[in-house]
């Protein structure tokens, strides 16, 4: 079904948030319009088990960078106005990360108020009323009271009372890979552990990305530079963060250090699987998508890792992948220009095994437009692979639009046409930062694609979103 979207400003309301620019996704940041409009970006977002819709972002309307946040309590429709700031120290905010558990909210960031350096610490903060009422002071969680070295991009995820936080940390020299845990909903947090365990600050390990399961089974990967050139490093805890396994190199099949390897992104499944994919130069200049995997909870890895993309390697640059894992089968997808320009590919695996070829995601002309930054989806059946698309950037202005391809047969067949998510004329400005979740209707049983994102349609960055069922898009129309 497609909807057609009509040109009326009444249609909008005339709360300062839409204007002619009209469509059916929102601006949801609340700031002022117009003159004195911050830029508002790096939104994060998280959905209930019942439906409300979480998000944070960080500008700087009252002068200083601060983490705000808004919800929807009823699918998108409407939102939580004003915003409210989540932070509440006098430094600058940077880089928030929010994941929903329980009915509590939990929000961590990077903060400059310590010290006079202008350093980075991780700090966060909770809500247990749906985001109304946040904590009076936040919690500092790293241990560096005096601001002197830099504590960068904190992952954070929630599973039931269990709260992980890992970031990378500058405090013994070059950066090492730190975590957190709280196991009560965020009142009390242990001790950070560092996960590398080469020298202290000795070689440089960055971007950490963390995934758990409802057994206390934690797993964070990151990129690590001990041996040379980047490799993928993985640690596991069976002890809900207490202690973890020695890591484990896991872009095996090459030497050590020999390749650049970056991007890690894992995903978990209650089974005790782990998956975690990156691209990889090992086959030439161009970047090839790798996989390994772990099935007795990251204790033992695959030998080898698995290349997912099956075009000529290292002939074709092939990057940015996402993983999902559910019900025993992972679905990889990535951007790849085999084509020329950049298009979205998507492959799934049983138990590791690719049975079947990639299935393209975007349906123009192959390579017509860079197609970038998937990420994949799932709720049931529903598999939905959104990404940024620069298909209409006639102008080659960077312009892109965000579309979305759906199988409603878990990943054996796809939409013949990808749809559009945003709703305002096609190829007019940017939309990075998607972040996107799929929300099921208990009652009905629809599946509907919840999406936000930074949009320059008004000449400064701000916060939009859109709610479409699945298999349903957005368009517009001037009448």
């Amino acid at each position: 079904m497609r909807s057609t979207l009509v040109l009326m400003l009444l249609l909008l309301g005339c709360d300062g948030q839409n204007d002619l620019l009209g469509s059916t996704d929102l601006r949801i940041d609340g700031a002022p319009a117009g003159e004195g409009d911050p830029e508002s970006e790096d939104p994060r977002m998280c959905v209930t088990e019942t439906g409300e819709i979480h998000v944070v972002w960080v500008d700087d309307r009252d002068g200083t960078a601060a983490v705000w946040f808004t919800s929807s309590t009823n699918g998108g429709t409407t939102w939580l106005r004003p915003p409210i700031r989540v932070n509440r120290g006098g430094g600058a905010a940077f880089a928030p990360d929010i994941s929903c558990s329980n009915a509590v909210v939990h929000v961590a960031w990077e903060d400059d108020r310590d010290g006079e350096l202008e350093n980075h610490n991780i700090f966060y903060n909770r809500s247990g009323d749906g985001g109304v009422t946040w904590n009076d002071v936040d919690r500092r969680l790293t241990e560096d009271v005096d601001g002197e070295s830099m504590s960068l991009g904190p992952d954070l995820v929630a599973v039931g009372d269990d709260l992980y936080v890992a970031w990378f940390d500058n405090v013994n020299g070059a950066y090492d890979i730190y975590i957190t845990a709280s196991h009560d909903r965020g009142q009390t947090w242990s001790v950070p552990l560092r996960l590398d365990s080469d020298d202290a600050g000795q070689a440089y390990s960055a971007w950490p990305r963390i995934a758990a399961d409802s057994t206390q089974h934690v797993y964070v990967v990151w990129e690590d530079s001990r041996g040379g050139m980047s490799d993928i490093y993985a640690a596991a805890s069976s002890t809900g963060g207490a202690n973890f396994w020695p890591e484990v190199r896991i872009d095996g099949g090459d030497a050590l250090g020999q390749h650049d390897s970056f991007s890690p992104r894992l995903d978990t499944d209650e089974d005790g699987s782990v998956y975690v994919v990156w691209h990889d130069t090992r086959n030439g200049t161009q970047r090839d998508i790798y996989m390994n995997w772990s099935i007795n909870h990251g204790q033992n890895w695959a030998t080898d890792a698995a290349r997912v993309d099956s075009d000529a390697a290292g002939f074709f640059d092939s990057l940015n992948p996402d993983v999902l894992v559910v019900d025993g089968t992972t679905y990889v997808a990535w951007q790849d220009a085999r084509a020329g320009g950049y298009d979205v590919f998507v492959r799934s695996a049983e138990s590791g095994v690719f049975y079947e070829a990639e299935q393209r995601a975007d349906t123009d002309a192959a390579g017509r437009g860079n197609s970038l930054h998937p990420q994949v989806l799932r709720n049931g059946d529903t598999v939905v692979v959104i990404w940024e698309d620069r298909r209409d950037d006639d102008g080659g202005e960077g312009y892109n639009d965000v579309y979305y391809n759906y199988s409603l047969d878990a990943g054996t067949t796809w939409s013949s046409r990808d749809l559009r998510v945003d709703s305002i004329a096609a190829g007019t400005s940017y939309a990075v930062d998607i972040q996107a979740a799929l929300y099921r209707d208990p009652e009905g049983g629809v599946v509907t694609l919840h999406a936000v994102w930074t949009d320059g349609r008004r000449g400064t960055a701000d916060i939009y979103s859109q709610t479409l069922p699945v298999g349903e898009e957005a368009s517009f129309t001037v009448e």
